[in-house]
């Protein structure tokens, strides 16, 4: 097993990525000597340091990110003795530069569909991307989904692993905050999502206005990192709805008027550090990703809502087929959304359904065997390389004499031709 490992991303602030990285790095300091640093564009300071030895930001606003990312990751890396580099997502090319430089393996793990929200929009991406599939890097990505979205773009199938999101387990059952509904009390919800996710946070609202359709008094809290500042709570009543509906758009709240009894139950709250104790204070979860399984081990009921749309109550006969697209309700056929409140407001009276066998495949700790073979297997791939006129590239971009589109322009013009059907088809899907 690597001993010092570098994980890069373009940033590690709150969300998805972030916390899949933190259960990763909190398993390995659990079961192995692993020391692990962070070097990314833009860190938020007190979640990242919790985890890593330690950080390093390269700073977005910088004028040539890559060239800082170059001149200032090789040091860092350097400096911390790392063995491997663990790249993800947007940054792909400024990774596979480092690790050429270094002489040191690449594993690149994506996180979302290219057709998608994990779309390479820079051309930057698109390049490093083209590389990690065609050189000597080991790639990864969270679902099935994405494994056949990139295979189906490459000329020969390769080996591609399925890096599932896992969670560690609470030490203890979790309790449950509602054993059996009976109707008087009020049922709180809870939906996790970053503030430009509109559609995502409007889905949830409609998701309230249906349980409260059907009978179930409830309420909706939205934890939303960055959306209003901390001092700003808690907001007086009219404030607070006032809020809401900007976030959501009054627009949408008359082209919709049934969601408005569900807008005034509805409560932003200031950013949180732990979505887990978040959950636990619910009786329900609302969400996608990362977030439902995080639910699941809190012993919620976990709602899937899709970018746009509620998509189903996660139920164990349904959990890996939603597993597929990493349950983002890409390609799924949406239940019927007062189904989905009937469903959620009969597990509520009932309890908490055997949910055995997705656990088990969601402890990242019993899976461990599974995880370590995937860092192993990027180790065995070997060291990254540039060839002789690549490096020399590379090295005027360094010293200053041609720009970093140049340098990029170049680059993708001593691309094999297979490597240059997969940039122009992964340039066609992902922008």
């Amino acid at each position: 097993m690597i001993r010092n490992l570098a994980v890069t991303s373009d940033n590690f602030l709150i969300g998805g990525r972030e916390t899949f990285l933190q259960a990763n790095i909190r398993a390995i300091r659990i079961q192995e000597d692993v020391k692990t640093v962070l070097l990314a564009d833009r860190i938020h300071a007190s979640a990242a340091l919790s985890d890593f030895v330690t950080c390093h930001e390269i700073g977005a606003s910088q004028g040539d990110s890559l060239k800082h990312w170059l001149h200032e990751g090789r040091e860092f890396l350097s400096r911390n003795q790392c063995e491997m580099i663990w790249a993800h997502h947007y940054c792909t090319l400024n990774s596979f530069l480092l690790a050429a430089y270094l002489n040191l393996p690449l594993h690149v793990t994506l996180h979302g569909s290219l057709a998608n929200h994990g779309r390479y929009d820079r051309i930057e991406d698109v390049l490093g991307l083209t590389l990690a599939l065609h050189r000597n890097v080991y790639v990864t990505a969270v679902s099935q989904e994405i494994v056949d979205e990139l295979n189906a773009m490459l000329p020969e199938k390769k080996e591609i692993g399925v890096f599932h999101n896992k969670v560690i387990l609470p030490s203890k059952e979790p309790a449950r905050k509602m054993e059996g509904h009976t109707g008087n009390a009020v049922v709180d919800l809870v939906c996790l999502s970053r503030h430009e996710k509109t559609g995502h946070i409007r889905a949830s609202i409609q998701v309230l206005s249906a349980l409260l359709k059907v009978g179930v008094d409830a309420r909706l809290s939205i934890c939303n990192e960055g959306m209003l500042p901390e001092a700003t709570f808690p907001l007086p009543r009219v404030a607070m709805f006032l809020a809401v509906s900007k976030l959501v758009g009054r627009k949408w709240i008359c082209k919709n008027p049934g969601v408005l009894s569900a807008v005034i139950r509805t409560r932003l709250l200031p950013a949180v550090n732990d979505a887990v104790a978040e959950m636990q204070r619910a009786d329900a979860v609302l969400g996608m990703g990362r977030v439902v399984l995080e639910a699941i081990s809190a012993g919620r009921p976990a709602v899937l809502v899709g970018y746009d749309s509620p998509i189903d109550l996660l139920t164990p006969d349904n959990f890996f087929t939603y597993q597929y697209a990493n349950f983002s309700g890409r390609g799924a056929v949406a239940r019927p959304i007062n189904e989905i409140a009937s469903a959620l407001a009969e597990e509520l009276c009932a309890g908490h359904p055997d949910w055995s066998e997705a656990i088990s495949a969601i402890d990242i700790i019993r899976g461990w065997p599974d995880t370590r073979a995937h860092h192993e297997k990027a180790a065995s791939f070997g060291r990254v390389q540039l060839t002789n006129v690549e490096r020399s590239i590379v090295e005027k971009y360094l010293m200053g004499s041609v720009t970093s589109t140049d340098m990029v322009a170049r680059l993708i013009s001593g691309l094999s031709d297979d490597e240059r059907n997969t940039l122009e088809k992964l340039r066609t899907d992902s922008v």
